[in-house]
């Protein structure tokens, strides 16, 4: 992965919905400056425990 730049992020609610160039048209969208900032999307924890004896 690389950083980028010049890009927008989109978002509904919680949710990523789209990655945009800067200047596009952001009409009915608020603007948030996370000048100096990083976005990375949630990380999840793939260790488990399953029940049962390991055979299928």
């Amino acid at each position: 992965m690389q950083v980028q730049t010049g890009l927008i992020l989109l978002t509904d609610g919680e949710k990523i919905t789209g990655l945009v160039p800067d200047g596009s048209d952001l009409s009915g969208y608020t603007e948030v400056d996370l000048a100096g900032k990083y976005i990375m999307p949630g990380l999840i924890n793939m260790h488990v425990h399953l029940a049962g004896n390991g055979k299928p």
